[in-house]
């Protein structure tokens, strides 16, 4: 457990700084892709802590990167199938980024559930003004891209979604 605390405070202290390219000017980016037709959510089993079956469901947010704080990137997580206590199961998507000058993707990772005592107040917003003791043992989820990137979310006591990769943020509320 203590290896694991080691790796992902590593992991998001590493974070992915995104490209250093002027911000452009006009519209806002478009909303990210739609993830594939026939996903749906499978309602996790009651027996499973309630901690733990709040993440099932769709989440919506806008991405906001504090080298570029007016270019939000607007994202989608679903929570498909909570497994077990210790995975998850989630679909990825976020719209285009014009400061980075990528497109829009989704992407379905199998993420983890970890009890893991983080100091939220050392990340980005919207994390600089949490309780850290409101969220500091909190169940946390995360997944990696294969190039290392690591994205971690907790669930604050208003039912948001809060994630952050070392370096931007997201607030993310439940889609109805």
């Amino acid at each position: 457990m203590k290896a694991l605390i080691v790796v992902l405070a590593f992991l998001m202290g590493m974070g992915l700084s995104v490209g250093q390219a002027a911000e452009p000017a006009g519209p806002g980016p478009a909303g990210p892709p739609l993830p594939p037709e026939g996903i749906r959510v499978i309602s996790p089993d009651p027996g499973m802590p309630a901690g733990i079956r709040a993440f099932a469901g769709r989440w919506s947010g806008v991405w906001i990167d504090p080298n570029h704080p007016k270019s939000g990137i607007p994202e989608t997580l679903v929570v498909e199938e909570v497994v077990s206590k210790d995975e998850i199961k989630v679909v990825f998507s976020w719209g285009d980024c014009p400061v980075c000058r990528s497109k829009g993707a989704w992407h379905r990772f199998t993420g983890k559930l970890a009890n893991i005592c983080i100091d939220w107040r050392k990340l980005p917003e919207p994390f600089a003004h949490v309780s850290a003791e409101a969220l500091g043992n909190k169940k946390v989820l995360y997944f990696s891209y294969p190039e290392g990137r690591t994205f971690t979310f907790v669930l604050d006591d208003d039912d948001q979604l809060l994630g952050t990769d070392g370096v931007g943020a997201v607030r993310m509320s439940r889609v109805k």
